[in-house]
This record gives C-alpha cells, sequence and structure tokens, in this order.
C-alpha cells in the first residue's frame, strides 16, 4: 500500500508530538532532519528487497 504525499510527514510529526508535546517543536523535527533522510532514501526504495509496511500498533507506546 503506498501511502499519499502528505501521510507520512503527517504520521512523524504526530509521533513527535506524542513525545515532545509541542506541536511546533514537533513539526520542526519532522519537516527538518527526518524529511531529509526520507528524500535522501526514496531513490532506493525501487531496489529494495523487502518493504515493511506500516501497521497500526494494537499497544499505544510506553507512558502513554
Amino acid at each position: 500500500m503506498e501511502l499519499d504525499q502528505h501521510e507520512p510527514l503527517r504520521r512523524l510529526t504526530a509521533r513527535h508530538q506524542r513525545f515532545d508535546k509541542d506541536a511546533a517543536i514537533a513539526a520542526w523535527r519532522a519537516t527538518g532532519n527526518d524529511e531529509s533522510n526520507a528524500r535522501l532514501v526514496a531513490p532506493g526504495r525501487q531496489r529494495s528487497t523487502l518493504v515493511i509496511e506500516h501497521t497500526p500498533a494494537a499497544v499505544p507506546a510506553p507512558g502513554h
């Protein structure tokens, strides 16, 4: 399943916000280093021999 172009950023921001508790910091982290890393590895996705798809967790993250 392919995600639409905005969904990965939304998920990253939400994950950072769960830990940082601050929306501005979460957005900054998601659009900074995380997004740069995603752009760096994206071209290699077509050569991947294994792609792990996201499955929503049944159990909340520790402390939440």
